[in-house]
């Protein structure tokens, strides 16, 4: 076998092929694209967040309970965007898309009980995941700046890195914290002239009302600034911020029926999050989309409702079915109807 050339899993997401091309691999697009699928997010990922969050519960952590099933629900939407999210980030990078690949990455650390590569919120697989994409060959490995992993890489396969490549993103002015305030006028004008994308603070500022005042100042002369602090280097393809929670929406309303279908998932779980972190644990109904729509929490009498619509039940088969009242019933199955996850069969 000829010799390939390694790039590391940094900066990410990257850009470019993620098949070996004239002996180079890219190890991030590699992993980008094999991690950021529908497939991951609605299979193992859903899976290992459930069986953690259920861990978490057992052990008495009802605040790491509260952050995984938050991760778990997520998955629902977060499958249905993230194909659209990966093709965006590749042909137009955009705060939103990496705002979902975000999120999707948790999902992938919490679930898969991965590591972080240093100083960002990105994924590095296992030793294992790494050593297995080399296929036995001799592997030179080059590195990629900052935030790349490849001292990480470098360890799993037991070679250095000779050289560096350029991963082609804009210039990073670097400073000491403690001397923010004094070089603050130069950095805010090199943001401003564009010789610099962003400022990397090498030791955390001083805190002190001079030194807030002084970042305040970059985050508001560089459009780059808050993405980078909060993405590393990935956030310099990007201007400005996006939340993954404010870019679901809600589920339009369904058409009111005599008989009526399902056009959502219902889930029971403990929770929800906002109790578990009180310390309480109740069962609680989930409303969950193939959609980039949110959650919604119900009383768990709704899951068993909309578990009993199958197109052809009218309403008096559904409270039989459920064994419940049947103005109540009709009462949860206009709801259900209201907030989308029911329509007319």
């Amino acid at each position: 076998m000829s010799d390939l050339r390694l790039l590391p899993l940094g900066p990410f997401p990257p850009w470019g092929r993620a098949l070996p091309a004239d002996g180079v691999l890219d190890l991030g697009a590699l992993l980008r694209d094999q991690l950021l699928a529908r497939g991951v997010l609605s299979g193992p990922a859903r899976q290992a967040l459930q069986a953690r969050f259920a861990q978490a519960l057992e052990a008495g952590d009802l605040p790491r309970a509260a952050d995984l099933l938050g991760l778990w629900l997520d998955t629902w939407p977060l499958a249905a965007a993230i194909e659209q999210a990966r093709a965006e980030w590749t042909a137009a990078p955009s705060a939103e898309a990496l705002a979902i690949i975000e999120r999707a990455a948790a999902c992938v650390l919490d679930g898969f009980g991965w590591r972080r590569i240093p100083g960002t919120p990105w994924p590095c697989p296992p030793d294992e995941w790494i050593v297995a994409q080399t296929e036995g060959r001799t592997v030179r490995l080059s590195g990629r700046g900052e935030a790349d992993g490849a001292v990480l890489v470098s360890a799993a396969l037991g070679v250095p890195v000779s050289g560096e490549e350029d991963p082609g993103l804009p210039v990073v002015r670097s400073v000491d914290g403690l001397a923010l305030v004094g070089e603050r006028s130069a950095l805010a004008r090199a943001l401003v002239t564009g010789e610099a994308a962003a400022v990397r603070l090498t030791s955390p500022p001083p805190p002190s009302p001079a030194a807030a005042l002084a970042l305040g100042e970059l985050r508001m002369e560089g459009p780059h600034q808050r993405a980078y602090e909060r993405w590393g280097p990935a956030g310099l393809r990007v201007e400005g911020e996006a939340h993954w929670e404010e870019l679901l929406e809600d589920a339009d309303a369904g058409e009111a029926g005599a008989v009526l279908m399902p056009l959502a998932e219902g889930l029971l779980a403990p929770g929800p999050a906002s109790a578990l972190r009180r310390g309480r644990v109740d069962t609680v109904g989930f409303l969950l989309w193939d959609a980039p729509f949110r959650p919604v929490a119900v009383h768990p009498v709704a899951v068993h409702v909309l578990r009993a619509l199958d197109g052809e039940r009218d309403a008096a088969a559904v409270a039989a079915a459920v064994q419940g009242p049947p103005d109540q019933v009709a009462q949860v199955l206009a709801e259900l109807v209201r907030v989308g996850a029911a329509t007319a069969a």
